[in-house]
């Protein structure tokens, strides 16, 4: 991965692993790598072979104290549509009350943030240091504040329900242009559909099954 950018995807699968905490507040949850309540529990893990990636999908309602908090997670460690490697996730929460959502990186010291963008419907983000990047894409970004506090990049939701649908790239150079449709996003010839994230078959990869196990 890009050097000084590896570590923001690192964070975002140590977040999906451990179905980390929420805020003091018992209005917000936030998606984040601040506390691990260890309540969690993997559904299913499955490994691409000669590639290092996979698909994860979790359960993390107890950490969140809500009645849903579901998390499904492509890591594609191949080239694809001029990006080094690909981050899919989708992350659905609910619950019969009202709470705010809190999605966010937070990168090391240093790096540029922009955000905003409208990209084939969907919105985007970029760190940058150098030559190296990280964009990202939201999907269904209606409904969803993109912002920045204290150095960290947050997308939030509003409700009793929310869904992130986000996918992430990284690489060197010019980052590559996305097209958006609905839930899909197509880089080059591969497309990541987030309502689907666990059929996502990366061409010329095998799969192999780790056994479902609860989260410690």
């Amino acid at each position: 991965m890009p050097s000084g950018l590896g570590g923001i995807v690192l964070q975002l699968c140590r977040a999906a692993d451990s179905r980390t905490a929420r805020s003091p507040s018992p209005e917000r949850r936030s998606v984040a790598d601040d506390e691990c309540l260890g309540r969690g529990a993997t559904l299913e893990s499955r490994a691409y072979e000669g590639q290092g990636g996979g698909f994860l999908s979790l359960d993390g309602h107890l950490n969140y104290e809500v009645e849903k908090a579901h998390r499904d997670l492509v890591v594609d460690l191949r080239p694809v549509g001029g990006a080094d490697s690909v981050i899919a996730v989708h992350d659905a929460f609910a619950d019969s009350v009202s709470h705010r959502y809190e999605w966010q990186l937070a990168p090391e010291p240093g790096l540029e943030i922009a955000f905003g963008d409208t990209e084939s419907g969907s919105r985007t983000f970029l760190f940058r240091k150098g030559d190296a990047w990280l964009k990202g894409w939201v999907l269904n970004p209606e409904g969803a504040e993109l912002s920045t506090d204290k150095d960290a990049f947050k997308v939030t939701r509003t409700g009793t329900e929310a869904d992130f649908r986000i996918v992430l790239a990284v690489g060197k150079g010019t980052p590559p242009t996305a097209a958006a449709d609905g839930s899909t996003l197509s880089l080059g010839s591969t497309t990541y559909d987030l309502d689907s994230v666990g059929d996502h078959r990366p061409a010329g990869t095998r799969e192999s099954s780790a056994p479902v196990r609860d989260v410690q």
